[in-house]
């Protein structure tokens, strides 16, 4: 097996239990992101003594904003899933990126999204 090869599988073996993480934590992460926009919003309303149509427009705002998170979810969602996937099958393709070598994009073989992997060269070598 030859050092590249090597390195792509350590790359994807620590790749994987961040994205089953990142998967797990997805639900609650989008309930707390939802949350912050209604507290924040109500927070600037009454900080700041908006006026009741001023209020109104900023509230419009955060439900639009948590309306975008509804919509994101099953599309990350999907998308994480087909990452694990391909790991787990060895189906992921690792690319550099066009602006440097440090910077990894992996991917679903066959799909347009990747995610990146940034390298830092430490004393043993390279780490994501």
């Amino acid at each position: 097996m030859e050092l590249e090869e090597i390195a792509e599988k350590e790359l994807l073996r620590e790749l994987y239990p961040r994205a089953l993480l990142a998967l797990n934590r997805l639900n609650p992460l989008i309930s707390e992101q939802k949350n912050y926009f209604y507290e924040k919003t109500e927070a600037v309303i009454h900080g700041l003594g908006v006026p009741a149509d001023k209020a109104d427009m900023l509230r419009d705002f955060a439900k639009k904003a948590v309306n975008l998170l509804d919509k994101a979810y099953p599309q990350v969602e999907t998308r994480l899933k087909k990452l694990l996937i391909a790991i787990e099958s060895s189906d992921a393709e690792i690319a550099s990126s066009r602006r440097g070598r440090k910077t990894l994009h992996i991917a679903p073989a066959g799909e347009k999204f990747y995610v990146s992997a940034h390298m830092i060269e430490n004393k043993n070598g390279y780490l994501i």
